[in-house]
């Protein structure tokens, strides 16, 4: 999705790291794979 929506080749390149294939429930699935800070809002 992310090649389809022309994304930077920085945001391409961190999603390249991860195992093809893989799959996530949602984007905070994806932010914990790619070792980003996850903060509680609510």
């Amino acid at each position: 999705m992310a090649r389809r929506g022309d994304a930077p080749d920085e945001v391409l390149d961190e999603l390249g790291t991860l195992d093809s294939g893989r799959t996530f429930e949602n984007t905070r699935e994806l932010w914990q794979a790619l070792g980003l800070e996850v903060e509680e809002r609510f």
